[in-house]
Parts: C-alpha cells; structure tokens; sequence
C-alpha cells in the first residue's frame, strides 16, 4: 500500500479531506486559478447564486470575476457541509480551520498523483490544460478568465492543433455562408433569364 496510515484517519476525516481536495482540484479546472488564488478565497468571493467567484487576490493584484458552473458548485458546497465550524474566512481550510498553503496543497496532489502513478502533472499544468481549452473557444474571455492584462499573454495556450482549425473553420463556414444567403438572388437571376 502507498499509504498504509491512511487507514488510520477517522471516517469524517477522511470524508472532509477527500470532499474538500475534490472540490480544489475541480476549481482549478474549473476557473483556471492559480492554486493560490483559489487558496485565498473567502466564503464571500465564493457566490454560487452568481454562478461566479470573485479572484481578490492575484498575480496582477487585479481582482476578476470567474463564472463557475453548478457542477463544482455542487462539489463545494459538499464539502461545505463537512467544512469545520471555525471563524475563519477561507473557503478552504485544513482540518483545524486554518488557511492551507500552496505548498502544503502541493504535498496532497503529488501523493495523489503517486498513489494514481501518474507523472508529469501539476497544479499550474491544470490551469494551463484550462486555458488552453478556453482559449480555443474565446481568446479574449480565456484572457479575461486568467487575469492577463495582455492578449499575447494568453495568445501562448494557443498550439498549433490542425483539428481545432479545421473544426473552426467548419463551423464559421464562411462560404457557405455567403453563398446560403445569395442563393435566392441567383436563383431570382435565373428564373428572369
């Protein structure tokens, strides 16, 4: 076993951990933040009703609003059922109701990720596997979303995928356009003809 001590933590234990570090984790897909920011968020800055989150603390000490969907919403507010009844104002805390470190965080995914026997994932590679799908859809909201100041910032999760350009253009289909608006004129020319 990767973890024989593991079978020593309480059941409740046990169900915050794995709630509260599902829920992270999922957040980070979910919003493209930095595991510091997502880390420093408060109860207030979590706003399901919104359907958002407010980014107060940042990088670029620019705060931002990030939607959220109800899927990790539902993942957070089932942690929040187990959350410690504590005064502090962090969304996500550790087992006494502290804030929890980035390093710290850092310690959980890579013992997740040995315990999956996965290698060659990161915190900061969620954010980027997210802003690379955002990006393909929206680069301004992708910009938006991330916190960059700068386009050519997040022009940079931007690769070269052949597919994604064929689908693009698949989908403006800008001919077929042209041609499904002309159709009655030419068909109008014709029939005068």
């Amino acid at each position: 076993s990767i973890n024989p001590k593991a079978r020593f933590v309480r059941p409740h234990a046990r169900l915050f951990f794995s709630r509260r570090n599902y829920a992270i984790i999922q957040g980070l897909v979910e919003t493209a933040a930095r595991i510091g920011e997502l880390l420093a968020l408060t109860l207030d800055d979590y706003q399901p009703g919104q359907g958002q989150i407010a980014i107060r603390k940042s990088k670029g000490d620019e705060p931002r609003i990030v939607p959220i969907s109800p899927a990790w919403a539902q993942a957070v507010d089932a942690y929040l059922k187990v959350r410690p009844k504590v005064e502090s104002q962090y969304l996500f805390v550790n087992e006494f109701g502290r804030p929890i470190g980035v390093n710290e965080f850092g310690q959980v995914f890579r013992g997740y990720l040995k315990y999956a026997g996965l290698s060659g994932f990161s915190l900061h590679g969620l954010r980027h596997y997210s802003l690379t799908q955002l990006a393909k859809t929206d680069l301004w909201a992708a910009s938006q979303i991330a916190g960059h100041k700068d386009l050519t910032v997040t022009r940079r999760y931007l690769h070269g995928d052949p597919d994604h350009v064929r689908a693009s253009h698949v989908a403006a289909a800008p001919l077929m356009r042209i041609l499904a608006d002309n159709k009655p004129v030419i068909e109008r020319r014709r029939k005068v003809v």
